[in-house]
């Protein structure tokens, strides 16, 4: 364009440098900062390879440290808890949230360890029943079937008999 063309290239980078800056999201780093300190930290290494190295390595090397983080911490969450029912001879392992990839190993040995430790402290042969309460989960994908089948062997291994409840009653 022939009227930038006699503009002083430091005028130039004063008007970039200005409008860039105001993209820098101020707030959510504050936010960041106060509530998670490692996602600020990942904000700012990602910034800096975008504007060190390249925007598109930036965005690729944050995203998938993200994503990495968010797997991990989604997988260290409970997702499963167990309780007896009034008759002290179904236990019934409810589920929550999801049965995935990502946790699917946690939440299979939580059960089973589960399932042992009940059979340990009843009477031989009390616990007849094991319900796998699934009405809380919102997604489960091939993973979360093979916890499915899996606990099932278990169970049919153990001498109990394997349920699953899958919708709530509809009054």
């Amino acid at each position: 364009m022939p009227a930038f063309v006699y503009v002083p290239l430091p005028c130039i980078a004063a008007i970039l440098i200005t409008a860039a800056s105001g993209l820098i999201p101020f707030g959510v780093m504050a936010d960041l900062i106060n509530y998670d300190i490692a996602e600020f930290l990942i904000l700012i290494v990602t910034c800096g390879i975008c504007v060190l190295v390249d925007g598109a390595v930036g965005l690729m090397v944050g995203g998938v440290v993200s994503i990495l983080r968010t797997a991990i911490k989604t997988s260290m969450s409970e997702c499963c808890s167990t309780r007896m029912s009034d008759e002290g001879t179904v236990l019934i392992c409810q589920y929550t949230g999801q049965i995935s990839y990502v946790n699917a190993m946690v939440a299979e040995k939580v059960a089973q360890d589960q399932i042992m430790s009940h059979s340990r402290t009843m009477a031989s042969g009390s616990l007849q029943y094991v319900l796998m309460d699934l009405r809380d989960v919102t997604f489960f994908d091939i993973d979360g079937m093979e916890v499915i089948k899996s606990l099932s062997k278990f169970c049919k291994k153990n001498n109990m008999t394997f349920g699953i409840r899958t919708q709530r009653h509809r009054n």
